[in-house]
């Protein structure tokens, strides 16, 4: 299953989740389709002083209730993608550390990890 056309008027990008796989014998209850209204964004944040491995990021959406993790393993300027985080004007978000770096364990803290997306 795809996303044949996208709406438009207003135009709007959807996205399919669980859109392929195998009937077994029960009901397919785990496909879903998000078409954020507005235009999406990009959410990008920079890593700096991590030598461990498998830092986990949570994203949470405040009024489209979106959750998402995001494996960061080196320093540098990471992006969320914005698909998976409905990044669009107006959405409440919220980035916290969901796992610890392991190898060696370090304790890692978010900076400027809320507010609201703007126009970019």
């Amino acid at each position: 299953m795809t996303v044949a056309t996208q709406p438009t008027g207003p135009s709007q990008t959807c996205t399919l989740t669980n859109g392929s796989g195998v009937i077994g014998s029960a009901d397919v209850a785990n496909v879903a389709v998000v078409c954020p209204f507005g235009t999406v964004y990009n959410m990008r944040g920079t890593v700096t002083g991590l030598a461990g491995s498998n830092l986990v990021l949570d994203y949470a959406s405040n009024n489209t209730s979106t959750k998402a993790q995001f494996l960061v393993n080196s320093n540098g300027t990471f992006t969320l993608d914005p698909l998976s985080t409905n990044s669009i004007t107006g959405t409440v978000f919220t980035v916290s550390v969901a796992v610890q770096p392991t190898s060696p364990a370090q304790t890692c803290t978010i900076a400027n990890g809320s507010g609201t997306v703007g126009t970019a």
